[in-house]
């Protein structure tokens, strides 16, 4: 009997089964969507897990040239994509930058994908700086999430400088259990009020004190921001006091945040003079803090 060969091309029109897995995953989890919602699509989500799938560097490039394949139904209708703990790494970041940017023509790669998530990657700060060096020419993605992916100050920066070109429409941004520490929080901090950023969370991020007072410092006079997560940061009273005036007006009402309505301190090293202060401020103040 002669031995059957698997055919190894992977064209963007000829993938083998079993590397089109997730591609058929996705197409059925935009039929469910479109024929239970049909008026509905943009919460459509294909979510691969690490334990689940082996994603070779190759497996990656052929998603992410779907991705970028505007007539395929996937593309089409599929704008949120999750790929957890696939340790894609630099390469594959570089794919997914190629996702998020532009042709030759200068035409955008992708329109649609408004939600993307890479936890677990080992992305680190190369390929970090890699996906946001794309963000100044993409005007789709409003949600990035980048949570454990060893991310450093250095990343930081780099997340920080593209922030402050004002040209990324990013809304919300996870940046937990990465090693930001105090003077990546610096960096971010140092960017708020210069984005539109409506949702950051830093948890597991090593920032401390200083970190903290950073941002207390730069949401005084942020516009937008409206929910901030720091919990599990060994933030003591030093920060945690720094922090609680944002949710009070100053003494000529002014330079206050007024849209901030969610500052999650949990798991931190909290000292009762410092809740007790955040109390008093609450009672003047619209701002929810979870301590």
């Amino acid at each position: 009997m002669p031995t059957r060969v698997r055919s190894r091309s992977r064209s963007r029109d000829n993938y083998g089964r079993e590397d089109a897995k997730w591609r058929l995953e996705a197409d059925a989890a935009a039929a469910r969507w479109r024929q239970a919602h049909p008026n509905q699509r943009s919460q459509v989500k294909l979510r691969i897990k690490g334990v689940e799938h082996e994603m070779s560097s190759a497996k990656v490039q052929d998603l992410c040239r779907l991705l970028e394949d505007g007539s395929h139904l996937t593309t089409r209708h599929l704008p949120r994509v999750e790929v957890d703990g696939c340790k894609i790494g630099k390469k594959g970041a570089e794919h997914f930058a190629r996702v998020l940017g532009r042709d030759r023509s200068n035409r955008p790669n992708n329109q649609t994908l408004v939600e993307l998530k890479l936890p677990n990657n080992s992305l680190g700060n190369p390929g970090t700086s890699t996906i946001f060096a794309t963000l100044n020419f993409n005007r789709s993605l409003r949600t990035l999430g980048l949570y454990g992916n060893g991310i450093g100050a250095k990343g930081a920066l780099a997340i920080a400088e593209v922030l402050k070109a004002r040209q990324t429409r990013l809304e919300t941004l996870h940046l937990g259990n990465n090693n930001i520490g105090p003077k990546g929080a610096e960096h971010l901090a140092g960017a708020l009020g210069q984005c539109q950023l409506l949702k950051v969370t830093l948890d597991f991020c090593q920032i401390g004190d200083h970190g903290a007072a950073e941002f207390a410092a730069a949401l005084r006079s942020d516009p937008v921001l409206a929910e901030l997560d720091l919990r599990q940061n060994s933030i003591a009273d030093v920060g945690a006091l720094s922090r609680a005036l944002l949710v009070c007006p100053d003494r000529d009402g002014k330079n206050s945040n007024t849209h901030l309505t969610t500052l999650d301190l949990r798991s931190n090293s909290l000292g009762g003079r410092a809740k007790d202060m955040m109390t008093s401020c609450l009672h003047r103040g619209s701002a929810q803090v979870l301590s």
